[in-house]
């Protein structure tokens, strides 16, 4: 019998991921809150963001933008880790926990 979580994503009970994505606390809560097609539909959307920001996967700072992404389309999640993403962030929240783009990453940076 498949695993459910309560999604939070789809907001209803759907099969579980078989792991955690990611290593460390957000792949914890991300395995407990999302279902398999909420990840499917994520892995989609980062790849989009993968090319049409032409990001390198070996570059830190890409890595770390696509981790942002991931907290924010998945706003429960992003919700539990504010503070952190404050943080990470330089202190400024997307309006309305929208997604950030490289345009916002730009300007957060020319602020400091």
């Amino acid at each position: 019998m498949a695993r459910t979580v309560k999604c939070i994503k789809l907001g209803h009970e759907a099969e579980g991921l078989d792991f955690p994505p990611y290593p460390g606390e957000l792949g914890k809560r991300i395995y407990e809150n999302v279902s398999k097609e909420a990840w499917a539909a994520w892995l989609k959307q980062q790849t989009m963001l993968v090319n049409e920001n032409r990001l390198s996967l070996a570059d830190p700072s890409a890595r770390k933008y696509l981790s942002q992404q991931t907290e924010a389309y998945f706003p429960a999640t992003y919700q539990r880790n504010t503070k952190a993403s404050l943080l990470a962030m330089g202190g400024l929240l997307p309006h309305s926990h929208q997604a950030v783009t490289m345009s916002h990453l730009c300007h957060i940076k020319d602020i400091k």
